[in-house]
């Protein structure tokens, strides 16, 4: 039987979509909430060093809270941050990154900002209807259609279309190519004739605006269907299909780096950090806190942030860093 503990004030955001609460000294992650709340809630899962819980009942909300717009919010494990306005969604994900990265950081609005953002979802199917899965679940439930999910999603930078496999990566918020593809270029400033790295280049989107800008590119991608639509759609451009951390990356006067979730680890960084300036795309604050101090080590400094909504109801957050030599 589930703990209700009643009357718990809720502390700061937590990275991963919940809030800190503690009860009896014990720290409890809790979900459905936000700082400053005064809350019911319920114990779902003790750990050893920590638990997770639940709000249940709201006593004193904060001001930002509204009714969830999804009638599965709380229930399908998609969106964390719902029930709060899309701005004050933003200021929890600003405070969580400067905190992870040690650094202020401002999350910056996307249109859309709240719904009809994502270019591609993928639904597993209950009952003959379109379903998503419960929080920490392989449970579904069935949503018919996701309100987050664009209305006319489209693979495609500006005039220019990428070929995409059916389930192959792609940026998923719809602004996010021309939105990323800016900041990258804003911090890198590319020269015709300079050499640059597109490392998980996946389709070749960062590869494409490098070429344009007269460099000589070199993608490398794991993923040996997304290296061939990205030669497809990037002509101008050569592509490996190479584990990035087995790859003999060599010297280059320009990289972007736009790992999984999951970082590029201490093994790349090192490889890296040879004296070309480097734009490192994350959609995980955590991990990239942790390849810019690896970078340190090597000789490597922040030359610059800028974080964007890219997620809008998630607790997820794109970041776009530039590493430069110390």
């Amino acid at each position: 039987m589930s703990l209700i503990v009643e009357r718990v004030r809720v502390a700061g955001p937590a990275n991963g979509g919940s809030c800190v609460a503690r009860v009896d000294g014990r720290v409890v992650f809790v979900r459905g909430t936000a700082p400053g709340e005064l809350i019911n809630l319920r114990v779902d899962e003790v750990l050893s060093k920590y638990s997770r819980g639940t709000a249940v009942a709201i006593l004193e909300p904060h001001p930002a809270r509204r009714i969830p717009p999804c009638p599965f919010a709380g229930v399908c494990g998609g969106c964390d941050w719902q029930h709060l306005d899309p701005a004050a969604q933003r200021a929890l994900k600003s405070e969580i990154a400067s905190g992870l990265l040690g650094v202020p950081v401002g999350v910056a609005a996307v249109e859309p900002d709240d719904f009809g953002w994502r270019t591609r979802m993928k639904y597993a199917s209950c009952d003959g209807k379109p379903a998503l899965h419960k929080y920490r679940s392989h449970e579904l439930v069935p949503v018919g259609r996701c309100l987050l999910e664009a209305a006319n999603p489209q693979t495609r930078l500006g005039d220019r279309v990428f070929q995409v496999a059916p389930d192959g990566f792609w940026q998923p918020h719809v602004a996010a190519p021309q939105v990323l593809t800016e900041a990258v270029l804003d911090f890198l400033r590319p020269q015709p004739g300079q050499s640059a790295l597109d490392l998980y280049c996946g389709v070749g989107l960062f590869a494409a605006v490098l070429a344009d800008a007269g460099c000589q590119v070199t993608g490398v991608e794991g993923n040996r269907e997304a290296v061939a639509n990205a030669r497809r759609n990037v002509p101008a451009a050569r592509f490996f299909a190479q584990d990035v951390g087995k790859a003999h990356l060599g010297k280059a006067d320009l990289v972007v780096l736009d790992p999984p979730r999951k970082g590029a680890g201490a093994h790349v960084m090192r490889e890296l950090c040879t004296g070309g300036r480097i734009a490192y795309v994350s959609c995980d604050p955590a991990t990239l806190a942790r390849d810019i101090r690896a970078a340190a080590e090597f000789g490597y400094e922040l030359g610059g942030i800028r974080a964007f909504d890219l997620f809008p109801n998630t607790h997820h957050v794109e970041c776009v860093a530039l590493l430069i030599p110390s």
